[in-house]
């Protein structure tokens, strides 16, 4: 799984440099956001990386690709400060997996600093936008994307030994996918020397789908997405909210 995620980035930024005899820019991302706990990777981080290529004036595509890893202390730590509200709690043995991220981007020609802070002020580092340099793929943009999350996850479950007293513990797999489309709107900025910052917030959908391999029956299910939808089975379809952190170079 790490070699196909490492390859396939790797054959993307490759393509993208076969196409610089247009002398268009791209940027290569660390998506920062995608690093904090999130609902829908319950006790696990995504670790992710991405470019974005200018492939027409004012509209670029945008690829990201990640590999999930288990939070382990970092959850624990997060989940002894906060209530149980049902976002975090869902608790496993190990957690891996990857995620592939497509967004396609029109850009306004709106790239001054006052706008991207009466836009959303306590959401935009503004020290980080000062000298924002004009650039086709900077200031304000809207878009669209299509987001593919899936993970593998081993959890452990009590089971009764009746007639005999006591339990014994079994050892179960779910495998879970999420498929997502997002409408957002954000703000790239891009400083002198190649700097990026980039964030934006969107809406959509997502479709969440999952099964067990050696689940016993009589055992207590977990339930996510605020109790809406079992976590080792079935399936669901969720209204969404989405928001991104990039950080990158500019590359031309």
């Amino acid at each position: 799984m790490k070699k196909f995620l490492f390859f396939s980035f790797c054959f993307f930024i490759i393509n993208i440099g076969f196409a610089q005899d247009t002398i268009k820019p791209f940027i290569v991302k660390w998506v920062a956001s995608a690093f904090l706990p999130n609902i829908f990777i319950p006790d696990g981080i995504n670790i992710s990386l991405g470019a974005e290529y200018n492939y027409k004036k004012k509209n670029s595509i945008s690829c990201d690709i990640g590999y999930i890893i288990n939070s382990g202390n970092l959850n624990n730590f997060i989940e002894d400060r906060i209530i149980d509200i049902g976002i975090l709690k869902i608790k496993s043995n190990n957690i891996e997996g990857f995620t592939g991220n497509v967004e396609l981007r029109h850009y306004f020609k709106r790239d001054k600093l006052y706008d991207a802070q009466v836009f959303i002020p306590p959401f935009w580092p503004s020290l980080l936008q000062l000298k924002n340099t004009k650039n086709s793929i900077s200031g304000y943009y809207w878009g669209g994307n299509i987001n593919y999350q899936f993970t593998s996850a081993k959890r452990n479950q009590s089971i009764s030994n009746y007639p005999q007293p006591g339990y014994y513990d079994n050892l179960y797999t779910v495998n879970r996918s999420v498929i997502a489309l997002h409408c957002f709107i954000g703000f790239q900025s891009i400083r002198k020397k190649g700097f990026v910052l980039d964030q934006f917030f969107g809406i959509g959908a997502r479709f969440i789908t999952s099964y067990s391999i050696n689940k016993k029956a009589d055992s207590v299910t977990d339930y996510e997405i605020f109790g809406f939808k079992e976590y080792d089975s079935g399936y669901k379809l969720v209204p969404s909210i989405t928001y991104r952190l990039k950080i990158g170079w500019l590359f031309k």
